[in-house]
């Protein structure tokens, strides 16, 4: 396998992450906007009002229609331009976050997490930002249909993890009391 093959086969791996990434991030915004109102009122000093919502559930429906486009081979390209653009300003947001201290969780990336936006934040925003630029480097080799099934994998696994406090570990716990019949 050539270089530039194998660069592609990794662009458009690339492409499915950050499909799922962005289909999870969406889908946790439209479900609840309060932590993401919160974060930008404590991060931006937006105040907390309608419009802030209605920013935030436009921001979902952006991200939740550029998960779509990078699956869809006719609307990659743009969608890879639209990536790059979120991913440079969650990066630059997760920076001011940090720079100002901000203690609260944003909700970002679908997770139900606790930890305050910051370098972690900012670290995903660049991966995003980078794809524009290696999509270039090397066009994603990834057909439609395919990418719709591992972008569903991805996105499955990816909720999962970011959500695993609630989705894996209750499962895990033995339970407080002895159980059983002498329990």
């Amino acid at each position: 396998m050539q270089a530039t093959g194998l660069a592609s086969i990794v662009v458009g791996c690339g492409v499915v992450f950050v499909a799922a990434l962005l289909l999870n991030a969406g889908a946790g915004k439209l479900m609840s906007s309060k932590l993401a109102e919160v974060a930008l009122h404590e991060t931006l000093g937006l105040p907390r009002s309608a419009v802030v919502g209605i920013a935030v559930r436009g921001l979902a429906i952006a991200e939740t229609l550029t998960a779509i486009g990078l699956v869809i081979d006719g609307m990659r390209t743009i969608a890879i331009v639209i990536a790059s653009l979120l991913g440079f300003s969650f990066a630059v947001f997760g920076v001011i976050a940090r720079l100002r201290s901000v203690t609260v969780a944003c909700g970002c990336l679908g997770s139900i997490d606790t930890r305050p936006i910051g370098l972690r934040n900012a670290a995903l925003g660049t991966v995003l930002a980078l794809l524009f630029p290696l999509s270039i480097i090397a066009p994603p080799s990834l057909p439609t249909t395919l990418a719709a099934c591992y972008v569903s994998i991805a996105a499955i696994i990816l909720s999962v993890y970011l959500n695993r406090r609630f989705a894996v570990e209750p499962l895990l716990r033995r339970p407080a009391f002895g159980g059983g019949i002498n329990g």
